[in-house]
């Protein structure tokens, strides 16, 4: 990935493969998450996701990081979003 090759200092190929699919599939997510939410996608927003994502397991169920997170205001915006879309399909027995 172009992206994961910033900054790099050697052009070779990494001994440690699944350390860059692990990153690769982190950033579509990201890009998915900003998209689907309706914010811009930047390296900047794509950053704010990444540094506000839960760091210990469990964090992600804290209403602090709920509250905090970039990351979890995103996943609350794009909530909204769907049921306001499924709130549009006429005769939808899904709304709730």
């Amino acid at each position: 990935s172009t992206l994961l090759a910033i900054g790099k200092t050697h052009s070779g190929m990494s001994s440690d493969r699944f350390w860059e699919l692990a990153a690769e599939q982190l950033m579509r997510n990201v890009l998915v998450l900003l998209s689907l939410s309706g914010e811009p996608v930047s390296i900047a927003n794509m950053h704010r996701v990444i540094q506000s994502l839960p760091s210990k397991p469990g964090e992600f169920e804290e209403e602090g990081w709920q509250q905090e997170s970039y990351c979890a205001q995103l996943i609350r915006k794009r909530l909204r979003i769907t049921r306001t879309e499924r709130n549009m399909i006429p005769g939808n027995f899904l709304t709730n």
